[in-house]
């Protein structure tokens, strides 16, 4: 069979989703199903013990079987795990040297603040946001704060991808993408060297939490939603998330704490402006 050639690897909370969905209507674009297989990344996930572990592919035959007796022209995955673990780009540069890689940037202090809120909503974070981050800046570090703040410095994860895929890497911005999506699915195309077709980018998640004692009860129980999605299709599940998630305001953040963020991620987005050409200043707006 082909090889995967089109890896979006990141960064999490920055669109991949809609962007995977958006490509996957293409004609000559196969995007994987489910969307973040983590096979690059299982053994790193594994050994980290990482609370996300539930969707790890480990083994090459099982990975490969999801994209057999596939003959389109990009064959493609969107786990945004791959940017942050460092021994990734070399694995898939070994699996396929002509690889094509896609990488989305977001606001360093809203792509934490999201990917917050989204481990709140699972149940796997109690603490608020002020005192990670608090942690953080104070350089205390653990897993959360590894996969709230320190995700967020761009510069070294790119500088592994530009060192092994300069040629065939992509990078752009997620309020581009929210903004311009038209023109920037359009340069993705050609990235791809695919025909350019008349694509919109589909829409994005909104911000829901979890309505009353049940609904998050049930929500943070891993295996539950392991078990609805394996059963149920796909009308099924969005019915259950109409009844046990309520689409509301998405909080704020703490404007002081946000503030001294913005200035501790300055320096590292001046790396990426060097390496992008980016005008990261866009980044903190």
């Amino acid at each position: 069979m082909s090889r995967v050639n089109f890896f979006i690897v990141g960064v999490p909370k920055a669109g991949t989703t809609s962007l995977h969905d958006t490509l996957a209507r293409h004609s000559q674009v196969y995007m994987s199903d489910p969307k973040e297989v983590n096979y690059f990344s299982a053994e790193d996930i594994l050994n980290e013990n990482l609370y996300y572990r539930a969707g790890v592919v480990s083994s090459l035959v099982d990975y490969e079987k999801i994209f057999q007796d596939r003959n389109e022209t990009i064959l493609g995955e969107s786990s945004v795990s791959y940017f942050g673990y460092s021994s990734v780009p070399l694995k898939i540069r070994e699996y396929n040297p002509e690889a094509k890689i896609l990488i989305v940037l977001r606001n360093p202090v809203q792509r934490a603040f999201s990917h917050y809120l989204m481990d709140r909503k699972l149940g796997h974070c109690t603490e608020t946001f002020e005192e990670l981050a608090n942690q953080y800046l104070n350089n205390k570090k653990d897993l959360k704060t590894r996969q709230y703040f320190s995700l967020s410095e761009y510069s070294e994860s790119l500088s592994r991808y530009y060192e092994l895929f300069e040629k065939n890497l992509f990078v752009c911005t997620y309020d581009d993408l929210l903004n311009n999506g038209k023109n920037v699915l359009d340069e993705i195309q050609k990235f791809l060297k695919i025909q350019e077709q008349d694509l919109s980018l589909a829409s994005s998640n909104r911000f829901s939490e979890p309505r009353g004692f049940i609904g998050r009860f049930l929500y943070e129980k891993r295996r539950i939603r392991s078990i609805v999605k394996s059963i149920l299709p796909a009308s099924a599940q969005n019915f259950l998330r109409f009844i046990f998630l309520q689409t509301t305001r998405k909080p704020s953040i703490d404007q002081k704490i946000k503030v001294r963020l913005q200035d501790h991620y300055k320096h590292d987005l001046r790396k990426v402006e060097d390496l992008t050409g980016i005008d990261t200043n866009s980044l903190l707006r």
